[in-house]
């Protein structure tokens, strides 16, 4: 079985590398030399992160352990082009400016969930390094302890059931033509001024969730269509989708995986909407939510993945490999 993280490279490497960010603020400045002490030390506690990309004889993809220092270099807001030689061939990389701290990493090999393994284990390596031994919370992976069969974990498709959902929502993506903002989405360096940062005090936001029962995904949803409602004309017969990502690794088994198992679900917004209250349209996610959780359409989505693995493996060489994959 080939190594499931190198199917999202064909995609990635034809169009954008995707490249997620993640901030942590510190109540210090940073110490350079300690990070990048930390941060040798917590990569060697994940060999599935310390690889570089290569290609077999057959022109697929392959991983190989790398074995160059992983990069710790000062921010500088331009794009981090991970996999390159500033970053020693990792597709994992740390910048750091004044007290803040950014982890770099491909969304190929996984999503927030599976980032925080490294991540966590990176910072409480520098905290010991900087203030003395602090006990270990129970889920940080420390140097030293095995890979865990959990952690591996990729699940065989055969051993899945193929019961149909009881429900299937009338969602479907959005029918605008939102391709021109998408390469601004991916990579916010390529042009300047394109898009604004929005920060939202936490406490107030979830406060004013908890209150209208609402969730942060659902909140920002409804948020957002009414945003969208001032940005786009309304036109005939089109519609804003709102998707929420939704974790789907217990229906399938993998609740220790460090890989992505997200599928999206639709909220399905009419023109007719602009003009209702943010906890209406709450309601109207929250009710598309409820009718999307169900481990039949996990099973569906897992398995058009695979399905999606198996037509870039048939492909005679990586020039139609990443064709395919970027449909």
């Amino acid at each position: 079985m080939k190594n499931p993280d190198v199917y999202l490279l064909y995609e990635y490497m034809e169009k954008l590398p995707l490249t997620v960010r993640m901030k942590i603020t510190l109540d210090a400045p940073v110490d350079a030399a300690i990070l990048t002490k930390a941060a040798q030390e917590a990569i060697s506690r994940f060999p599935y992160f310390s690889v570089k990309v290569g290609l077999d004889a057959e022109q697929n993809y392959i991983l190989e352990h790398n074995d160059k220092p992983i990069a710790v270099l000062p921010e500088k807001n331009e794009s981090l082009t991970l996999g390159s030689e500033t970053v020693n061939g990792h597709l994992f990389a740390i910048t750091y400016r004044n007290n803040c701290v950014w982890f770099n990493f491909s969304h190929a090999f996984c999503g927030a969930k599976g980032a925080l393994f490294w991540i966590k284990t990176t910072l409480y390596q520098y905290m010991t390094k900087q203030y003395g031994m602090i006990e270990a919370p129970k889920d940080i992976k420390l140097p030293g302890t095995p890979v865990t069969n959990g952690e591996m974990f990729f699940p065989n498709v055969n051993q899945l059931p193929d019961d149909e959902p009881g429900y299937r929502y009338e969602g479907g993506d959005t029918n605008l033509h939102l391709s021109r903002i998408l390469k601004y989405m991916f990579n916010p360096f390529v042009k300047d001024n394109y898009y604004y940062q929005i920060e939202i005090p936490v406490k107030n936001f979830m406060e004013y969730a908890a209150r209208v029962d609402g969730s942060p995904s659902t909140i920002l949803t409804a948020m957002m269509y009414k945003v969208s409602t001032r940005m786009f004309k309304e036109k005939k017969d089109t519609f804003l989708s709102g998707r929420i990502p939704a974790d789907y690794r217990n229906d399938i088994g993998a609740n220790e995986s460090y890989r992505d198992f997200v599928r999206f679900i639709h909220v399905k917004y009419e023109w007719r909407m602009k003009n209702e209250s943010i906890e209406k349209l709450n309601m109207h996610a929250r009710s598309a939510l409820n009718a999307q959780k169900q481990p039949e359409l996990s099973y569906e989505r897992f398995k058009r993945l695979v399905r999606i693995h198996k037509g870039i493996d048939e492909q005679p060489n990586l020039k139609a490999k990443k064709k395919y994959a970027s449909k």
